[in-house]
């Protein structure tokens, strides 16, 4: 288990990497965070850029924040993740410019809330055992759900809002 709190990221390029940590949580921090192979459990309440390089994620729970050191941060950061066999649950909150949730074989429940900035938008496509899915407290110009075979219970009543202008 690792956490990370009160961090600055305020130097240009500043970026936390991490691989081979079962439990990840990176409070307060605000730059970008790298996650790598064998992180099994991310949560972070105040994410202003990620990469994700594993593909071991479980459970990802984030806020997203604009970057406070980046005065042109309009639109947070981009969620993108695809193709990870291990992945069963996203929780996300805040601000983000889009979010992507493709082909991630295992996952079964997704909730998304805050706003989401850019004309990409969220797009849930092909997880093949995605069962609940809640994007109530979202916040979005555009909405894609498509090829999620086991879909029970879905929640779609969420706000349209223009994508920000910085992204047309």
């Amino acid at each position: 288990n690792l956490t990370i709190s009160t961090l600055s990221g305020d130097k240009e390029g500043s970026k936390i990497t991490a691989s081979e940590i079962i439990n990840l949580t990176v409070n307060g921090y605000d730059g970008t965070v790298e996650i790598g192979q064998d992180v099994q459990n991310f949560s972070s309440d105040n994410l202003v850029g990620l990469s994700v390089t594993g593909d071991d994620l479980v459970t990802f729970t984030a806020t997203g924040a604009l970057d406070p050191n980046d005065d042109d941060d309009e639109q947070g950061s981009v969620v993108a993740l695809a193709n990870d066999g291990d992945l069963e649950t996203v929780t996300l909150d805040g601000t983000f410019e889009s979010v992507s949730l493709d082909t991630n074989g295992n996952m079964t429940d997704v909730t998304i809330g805050g706003t989401v900035t850019g004309a990409a938008g969220i797009s849930i496509t092909s997880n093949s055992d995605l069962v609940n899915m809640d994007v109530s407290a979202a916040t979005t110009d555009k909405f894609v759900l498509t090829g999620n075979s086991d879909l029970e219970v879905v929640t779609v009543d969420l706000t349209t809002a223009a994508a920000n202008g910085a992204d047309a």
